[in-house]
């Protein structure tokens, strides 16, 4: 369908054309665009496959199923091994899942991302007694989980500023790290707007000032 063609068109940029870009799909309803590392992770499997989208769309269906475990993790971690495995049971077999998930486009990966930061920040939160800093390895992984899903899907920005919200609250020591690595991940969109005349930027500010039903359908 639409989005899995569009974003196998441009992946194939990378894995046919040679074509390494620095943004990535757009912002919808916008002329804002994510950081590209959503598409450089499918080149991964499009290579592999002599660019075959079912193939990716089998190993995304593969990365979906390590929510199940996931979620089982967290619900032990926070309650209890009985909420775990009910709240595991009460996902893997949800009706919303089935009827909703589409395999290989940009918001599959949105539960995933979503689990692997809250157990992230768990695990981050082990070390807070220790001068209100976490572990540090644990605000890596997290920073980069929330920065890759940026990249896939601007929904993920409400992931995003929960993870801030917590870190903020528990240890806000560690917060300019978790943001610093995340600033990172997008320099790649400040490099695409010096080499097209600040494109984005022009387009950050026509969101914020044009009115919303001239040109931003919300």
């Amino acid at each position: 369908s639409v989005d899995e063609e569009h974003y196998s068109f441009m992946t194939r940029m990378i894995t046919v054309d040679h074509h390494f870009p620095l943004i990535g799909g757009p912002i919808s309803g916008t002329k804002l665009y994510m950081a590209p590392w959503f598409l450089y992770f499918n080149a991964i499997f499009f290579l592999i496959s002599n660019n075959n989208p079912v193939f990716s769309g089998v190993v995304f269906a593969a990365i979906e199923l390590s929510v199940v475990p996931l979620i089982y993790l967290i619900g032990k971690r926070i309650f209890s091994r009985r909420v775990g495995v009910l709240a595991a049971l009460l996902y893997g077999g949800s009706m919303l899942m089935a009827l909703f998930d589409r395999h290989y486009w940009n918001i599959t990966l949105t539960p995933v991302i979503s689990t692997l930061t809250v157990y992230g920040l768990l695990n981050w939160m082990d070390g807070l007694p220790a001068g209100r800093q976490g572990n540090k390895k644990w605000l890596v992984i997290t920073a980069i989980v929330v920065g890759f899903g940026l990249s896939a899907t601007f929904s993920i920005f409400a992931v995003f500023i929960f993870a801030a919200l917590v870190i903020f609250l528990f240890g806000r020591k560690d917060l300019l790290k978790f943001l610093a690595i995340i600033a990172v991940m997008h320099f790649t969109l400040i490099l695409f707007d010096l080499r097209h005349d600040f494109w984005l930027l022009r387009g950050l500010g026509e969101f914020f000032t044009t009115h919303s039903y001239d040109s931003v359908p919300f």
